[in-house]
């Protein structure tokens, strides 16, 4: 079914669009410092790793377990993202993420990847600055790769 696109669906789109590169970017290049503010205060955040972790608080564990291991190598990309406005200030959005990721520092040479493609479904709400945060995130891997730390978390929780 093709959908009839209004003004207020294209403004969510291209402003969710900017978020997920900002933070992915935020994730990919300053070692996900700032990733909580991405977020809202009672957010869920679900890395099919087997666990969930809730608020801001929650946010900065994952990331702080994450850097325990050392410095990684990533790249998120986002692929046929679909917005679809529940209301003015919750947006449900669905996409395709791929991630590279190894240990260390690139470049990654004679690397085979990606490690994951997993099919993203997040809802988003916007604040009252205006601001979309994430609410909840889940996702499920449609590839699992070869990488070990990758493939490792997500074999566990399945």
């Amino acid at each position: 079914m093709m959908r009839i696109v209004d003004q207020e669906t294209r403004k969510a789109w291209l402003e969710v669009q900017q978020l997920l590169s900002d933070y992915w970017q935020e994730i990919d290049f300053d070692q996900a410092r700032r990733a909580p503010e991405f977020y809202t205060e009672d957010c869920v955040l679900s890395p099919n790793t087997g666990r969930e972790y809730r608020g801001r608080p929650g946010v900065r564990q994952f990331y702080d377990e994450r850097a325990k291991r050392g410095q990684r190598h990533t790249r998120h990309v986002v692929h046929n993202m679909r917005v679809n406005l529940e209301t003015p200030s919750l947006a449900r959005v669905n996409f395709i993420l791929v991630l590279y990721a190894t240990d260390g520092t690139g470049p990654a040479i004679d690397y085979e990847g990606p490690d994951v493609v997993m099919d993203a479904d997040w809802l988003l709400q916007r604040d009252i600055s205006g601001h979309w945060r994430f609410k909840e995130l889940k996702g499920s891997p449609a590839f699992i790769g070869t990488e070990p730390y990758s493939r490792g978390q997500l074999l566990k929780s399945s």
